[in-house]
Protein backbone atom coordinates (compact mmCIF):
# COMPACT_ATOMS: atom_id res chain seq x y z
CA UNK A 1 0.00 0.00 0.00
CA UNK A 2 1.66 3.28 -0.94
CA UNK A 3 2.00 5.65 2.05
CA UNK A 4 1.26 9.02 2.02
CA UNK A 5 3.81 9.97 4.79
CA UNK A 6 1.94 9.86 7.57
CA UNK A 7 2.26 8.30 10.81
CA UNK A 8 0.21 5.33 11.86
CA UNK A 9 -3.11 6.54 12.69
CA UNK A 10 -4.46 6.14 16.25
CA UNK A 11 -7.75 5.56 17.03
CA UNK A 12 -9.76 4.53 20.15
CA UNK A 13 -13.09 2.57 19.02
CA UNK A 14 -16.01 0.83 21.83
CA UNK A 15 -16.64 -2.61 21.37
CA UNK A 16 -19.52 -4.33 23.25
CA UNK A 17 -18.86 -6.58 26.28
CA UNK A 18 -19.24 -9.94 24.95
CA UNK A 19 -17.08 -8.62 21.67
CA UNK A 20 -14.33 -7.44 24.21
CA UNK A 21 -14.14 -10.99 25.96
CA UNK A 22 -13.89 -12.35 22.26
CA UNK A 23 -11.07 -10.07 21.91
CA UNK A 24 -9.60 -11.44 25.48
CA UNK A 25 -9.68 -14.76 24.10
CA UNK A 26 -8.33 -14.79 21.06
CA UNK A 27 -5.63 -12.38 22.53
CA UNK A 28 -4.78 -15.26 25.23
CA UNK A 29 -4.79 -17.85 22.56
CA UNK A 30 -2.64 -16.36 20.31
CA UNK A 31 0.32 -14.61 22.76
CA UNK A 32 -1.03 -10.83 21.83
CA UNK A 33 -2.84 -7.91 22.63
CA UNK A 34 -6.14 -6.91 22.20
CA UNK A 35 -4.79 -4.07 19.74
CA UNK A 36 -2.93 -6.59 17.83
CA UNK A 37 -5.71 -8.89 17.09
CA UNK A 38 -8.22 -5.51 16.10
CA UNK A 39 -5.48 -4.54 14.04
CA UNK A 40 -4.58 -7.87 12.32
CA UNK A 41 -8.81 -7.96 12.14
CA UNK A 42 -9.00 -4.57 10.14
CA UNK A 43 -5.76 -5.82 7.77
CA UNK A 44 -7.85 -8.65 6.69
CA UNK A 45 -11.52 -6.99 6.18
CA UNK A 46 -9.04 -4.31 4.02
CA UNK A 47 -7.42 -7.22 2.40
CA UNK A 48 -10.68 -9.46 1.76
CA UNK A 49 -12.35 -6.32 0.67
CA UNK A 50 -8.75 -5.39 -1.96
CA UNK A 51 -7.76 -8.63 -3.08
CA UNK A 52 -9.72 -9.72 -6.29
CA UNK A 53 -8.10 -13.41 -5.86
CA UNK A 54 -9.97 -14.51 -2.91
CA UNK A 55 -13.13 -16.07 -3.01
CA UNK A 56 -16.25 -14.78 -3.44
CA UNK A 57 -19.58 -15.83 -1.75
CA UNK A 58 -20.68 -17.70 -4.78
CA UNK A 59 -17.01 -20.00 -4.93
CA UNK A 60 -17.41 -20.67 -1.16
CA UNK A 61 -21.25 -21.69 -1.83
CA UNK A 62 -20.09 -23.44 -4.60
CA UNK A 63 -17.07 -25.52 -2.86
CA UNK A 64 -19.63 -26.37 0.18
CA UNK A 65 -22.10 -27.26 -2.16
CA UNK A 66 -18.86 -29.74 -4.00
CA UNK A 67 -18.10 -31.17 -0.29
CA UNK A 68 -21.67 -32.06 1.21
CA UNK A 69 -22.38 -33.67 -2.25
CA UNK A 70 -18.73 -35.81 -1.57
CA UNK A 71 -19.66 -36.60 1.81
CA UNK A 72 -23.20 -37.73 0.59
CA UNK A 73 -21.94 -39.91 -1.92
CA UNK A 74 -19.09 -41.51 0.30
CA UNK A 75 -21.83 -41.98 3.32
CA UNK A 76 -23.61 -43.76 1.03
CA UNK A 77 -20.96 -46.08 0.07
CA UNK A 78 -19.46 -46.51 3.52
CA UNK A 79 -23.00 -47.88 4.68
CA UNK A 80 -23.13 -49.85 1.86
CA UNK A 81 -19.93 -51.74 2.83
CA UNK A 82 -20.85 -51.67 5.93
CA UNK A 83 -23.69 -53.61 5.50
CA UNK A 84 -22.64 -55.83 3.46
CA UNK A 85 -19.37 -56.30 5.87
CA UNK A 86 -22.31 -57.26 8.66
CA UNK A 87 -24.34 -59.68 6.09
CA UNK A 88 -20.69 -61.21 5.94
CA UNK A 89 -19.78 -61.59 9.62
CA UNK A 90 -23.34 -62.78 10.21
CA UNK A 91 -23.23 -65.63 7.35
CA UNK A 92 -19.73 -66.54 8.81
CA UNK A 93 -21.21 -66.80 12.29
CA UNK A 94 -23.96 -68.77 11.09
CA UNK A 95 -21.73 -71.29 9.64
CA UNK A 96 -18.54 -71.00 12.07
CA UNK A 97 -19.56 -73.72 14.55
CA UNK A 98 -16.85 -73.82 16.85
CA UNK A 99 -17.57 -76.76 18.81
CA UNK A 100 -19.03 -78.74 16.32
CA UNK A 101 -16.30 -81.31 15.15
CA UNK A 102 -17.72 -82.59 12.24
CA UNK A 103 -15.33 -81.68 9.01
CA UNK A 104 -17.17 -79.70 6.96
CA UNK A 105 -16.97 -76.40 9.32
CA UNK A 106 -13.98 -74.81 9.49
CA UNK A 107 -11.51 -74.65 12.03
CA UNK A 108 -11.85 -71.68 15.25
CA UNK A 109 -8.57 -70.19 13.76
CA UNK A 110 -9.66 -69.66 10.77
CA UNK A 111 -12.97 -68.40 12.02
CA UNK A 112 -11.33 -66.15 14.77
CA UNK A 113 -9.23 -64.68 12.60
CA UNK A 114 -12.02 -64.14 9.77
CA UNK A 115 -13.98 -62.26 12.74
CA UNK A 116 -11.17 -60.25 13.68
CA UNK A 117 -10.88 -59.40 10.43
CA UNK A 118 -14.66 -58.20 10.26
CA UNK A 119 -13.76 -56.13 13.52
CA UNK A 120 -10.88 -54.38 12.52
CA UNK A 121 -13.13 -53.28 8.87
CA UNK A 122 -15.95 -52.34 11.31
CA UNK A 123 -13.88 -50.20 13.33
CA UNK A 124 -12.38 -48.51 10.18
CA UNK A 125 -16.08 -47.57 8.89
CA UNK A 126 -16.85 -45.94 12.00
CA UNK A 127 -13.26 -44.30 12.23
CA UNK A 128 -14.33 -42.97 8.34
CA UNK A 129 -17.96 -42.02 10.27
CA UNK A 130 -16.36 -39.90 12.37
CA UNK A 131 -14.13 -38.28 10.25
CA UNK A 132 -16.48 -37.31 7.73
CA UNK A 133 -18.54 -35.87 10.76
CA UNK A 134 -15.98 -33.80 11.87
CA UNK A 135 -15.26 -32.60 8.54
CA UNK A 136 -19.17 -31.80 7.83
CA UNK A 137 -18.75 -29.67 11.36
CA UNK A 138 -15.76 -27.38 10.23
CA UNK A 139 -17.44 -26.67 6.90
CA UNK A 140 -20.61 -25.62 8.80
CA UNK A 141 -18.60 -23.35 11.60
CA UNK A 142 -17.13 -21.51 8.07
CA UNK A 143 -13.81 -20.54 6.73
CA UNK A 144 -11.44 -18.43 8.83
CA UNK A 145 -8.44 -19.08 6.23
CA UNK A 146 -9.22 -19.94 3.21
CA UNK A 147 -6.22 -21.45 2.18
CA UNK A 148 -4.99 -23.93 5.38
CA UNK A 149 -8.98 -25.01 4.94
CA UNK A 150 -8.45 -25.70 1.21
CA UNK A 151 -5.33 -28.01 1.95
CA UNK A 152 -6.96 -29.42 4.89
CA UNK A 153 -10.05 -30.67 2.73
CA UNK A 154 -8.10 -32.06 0.01
CA UNK A 155 -6.16 -33.99 2.83
CA UNK A 156 -9.15 -35.17 4.33
CA UNK A 157 -10.91 -35.99 0.73
CA UNK A 158 -7.48 -37.98 -0.25
CA UNK A 159 -7.54 -39.50 3.16
CA UNK A 160 -10.86 -40.93 2.55
CA UNK A 161 -10.57 -41.82 -0.93
CA UNK A 162 -7.39 -44.01 0.05
CA UNK A 163 -9.45 -45.42 3.44
CA UNK A 164 -12.39 -45.88 0.64
CA UNK A 165 -9.94 -47.99 -1.05
CA UNK A 166 -8.82 -50.47 1.94
CA UNK A 167 -12.64 -50.81 2.92
CA UNK A 168 -13.49 -52.12 -1.22
CA UNK A 169 -9.94 -54.84 -1.27
CA UNK A 170 -10.94 -55.66 2.48
CA UNK A 171 -14.51 -56.86 1.73
CA UNK A 172 -13.41 -58.55 -1.80
CA UNK A 173 -10.87 -60.72 0.19
CA UNK A 174 -13.47 -61.19 2.83
CA UNK A 175 -16.44 -62.26 0.18
CA UNK A 176 -13.51 -64.67 -2.01
CA UNK A 177 -12.40 -66.65 1.57
CA UNK A 178 -16.09 -67.13 2.46
CA UNK A 179 -16.45 -68.36 -1.49
CA UNK A 180 -13.32 -70.82 -0.71
CA UNK A 181 -14.98 -71.86 2.34
CA UNK A 182 -18.41 -72.54 1.39
CA UNK A 183 -16.78 -74.36 -1.74
CA UNK A 184 -14.80 -76.74 0.65
CA UNK A 185 -17.92 -76.73 2.41
CA UNK A 186 -19.95 -78.09 -0.11
CA UNK A 187 -17.51 -80.64 -1.61
CA UNK A 188 -17.43 -82.15 1.67
CA UNK A 189 -20.83 -82.30 2.35
CA UNK A 190 -21.67 -83.72 -1.32
CA UNK A 191 -18.71 -86.25 -0.03
CA UNK A 192 -21.29 -87.06 2.53
CA UNK A 193 -24.19 -87.74 0.92
CA UNK A 194 -22.24 -89.81 -1.61
CA UNK A 195 -21.05 -91.92 1.38
CA UNK A 196 -24.81 -91.97 2.66
CA UNK A 197 -25.86 -92.97 -0.07
CA UNK A 198 -23.19 -96.06 -0.58
CA UNK A 199 -24.04 -96.70 2.91
CA UNK A 200 -27.86 -97.44 1.79
CA UNK A 201 -27.08 -99.85 -0.66
CA UNK A 202 -24.63 -101.39 1.43
CA UNK A 203 -21.40 -100.32 -0.87
CA UNK A 204 -18.31 -100.14 0.48
CA UNK A 205 -16.22 -99.79 -3.10
CA UNK A 206 -17.21 -99.38 -6.49
CA UNK A 207 -15.33 -98.43 -9.85
CA UNK A 208 -15.14 -95.43 -11.60
CA UNK A 209 -17.53 -94.86 -14.60
CA UNK A 210 -14.56 -93.08 -16.63
CA UNK A 211 -11.53 -95.22 -15.90
CA UNK A 212 -12.52 -98.32 -14.20
CA UNK A 213 -10.73 -98.12 -11.11
CA UNK A 214 -11.82 -98.98 -7.97
CA UNK A 215 -12.91 -96.48 -5.25
CA UNK A 216 -12.72 -97.05 -1.32
CA UNK A 217 -15.98 -95.36 -1.00
CA UNK A 218 -15.64 -94.45 2.43
CA UNK A 219 -11.90 -92.75 2.07
CA UNK A 220 -13.44 -90.03 -0.37
CA UNK A 221 -13.68 -86.42 0.98
CA UNK A 222 -14.36 -84.91 -2.18
CA UNK A 223 -16.70 -86.40 -4.88
CA UNK A 224 -13.86 -87.15 -7.72
CA UNK A 225 -12.67 -90.31 -8.42
CA UNK A 226 -9.11 -90.26 -6.62
CA UNK A 227 -7.80 -91.74 -10.56
CA UNK A 228 -8.68 -90.15 -12.72
CA UNK A 229 -10.08 -86.74 -11.15
CA UNK A 230 -13.48 -87.40 -12.89
CA UNK A 231 -16.59 -85.58 -10.98
CA UNK A 232 -19.06 -88.14 -9.43
CA UNK A 233 -22.39 -87.87 -9.37
CA UNK A 234 -23.77 -91.14 -7.49
CA UNK A 235 -23.59 -94.68 -7.41
CA UNK A 236 -25.05 -97.26 -8.42
CA UNK A 237 -25.23 -100.85 -7.11
CA UNK A 238 -23.86 -103.41 -9.68
CA UNK A 239 -26.75 -105.76 -12.05
CA UNK A 240 -25.28 -108.80 -11.69
CA UNK A 241 -23.77 -110.64 -9.11
CA UNK A 242 -20.65 -110.79 -11.73
CA UNK A 243 -20.54 -107.23 -12.41
CA UNK A 244 -19.43 -104.52 -9.70
CA UNK A 245 -20.62 -101.30 -8.36
CA UNK A 246 -20.83 -98.28 -10.43
CA UNK A 247 -19.65 -94.76 -9.17
CA UNK A 248 -21.77 -92.50 -11.99
CA UNK A 249 -19.91 -89.38 -12.79
CA UNK A 250 -20.72 -86.02 -13.91
CA UNK A 251 -21.62 -83.13 -12.05
CA UNK A 252 -22.84 -83.44 -8.61
CA UNK A 253 -26.33 -81.69 -7.86
CA UNK A 254 -25.88 -78.36 -6.48
CA UNK A 255 -25.82 -77.15 -3.58
CA UNK A 256 -26.72 -74.22 -1.56
CA UNK A 257 -23.83 -71.45 -1.95
CA UNK A 258 -22.25 -72.77 -4.60
CA UNK A 259 -23.67 -69.84 -7.37
CA UNK A 260 -21.13 -66.88 -7.82
CA UNK A 261 -21.58 -64.18 -4.84
CA UNK A 262 -20.91 -61.67 -7.37
CA UNK A 263 -23.60 -59.21 -8.50
CA UNK A 264 -23.69 -54.70 -8.54
CA UNK A 265 -22.23 -54.63 -5.24
CA UNK A 266 -19.07 -56.64 -6.27
CA UNK A 267 -18.88 -54.35 -8.87
CA UNK A 268 -19.21 -51.66 -7.42
CA UNK A 269 -16.48 -52.56 -4.79
CA UNK A 270 -14.15 -53.20 -7.70
CA UNK A 271 -15.09 -50.49 -9.55
CA UNK A 272 -14.10 -48.38 -6.42
CA UNK A 273 -10.80 -50.06 -5.59
CA UNK A 274 -9.62 -50.03 -9.31
CA UNK A 275 -10.34 -46.59 -9.57
CA UNK A 276 -9.09 -44.98 -6.07
CA UNK A 277 -6.06 -47.30 -7.37
CA UNK A 278 -5.68 -45.80 -10.89
CA UNK A 279 -5.85 -42.25 -9.06
CA UNK A 280 -2.73 -43.27 -7.01
CA UNK A 281 -0.85 -44.56 -9.87
CA UNK A 282 -1.78 -41.78 -11.60
CA UNK A 283 -0.36 -39.24 -8.73
CA UNK A 284 2.44 -41.56 -8.13
CA UNK A 285 3.82 -40.97 -11.75
CA UNK A 286 3.06 -37.28 -11.70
Amino acid sequence: MASDGRENDTMTVSVPPEVGDWLDEQATRHGSSREAICRQLLKGVRDVSTDGDLADAEELASLRAHVEAQREEFIDHVEDVRDRVVQVKREVDGRALLEHDHERYADAETVEALESTIDAVVADVEAIDASLQTLADRVDEGFDNYETILDELAADLELVSDRSTVLANAVLDLRDTRTAMQARANRRAAADELKLAANRLDVRSASCADCGSGVDISLLTTPTCPHCGASIADVERRSSILGSHTLVTGEPPALPGDSDPGGPQRERLEEAAEVDTGSSNEESHD
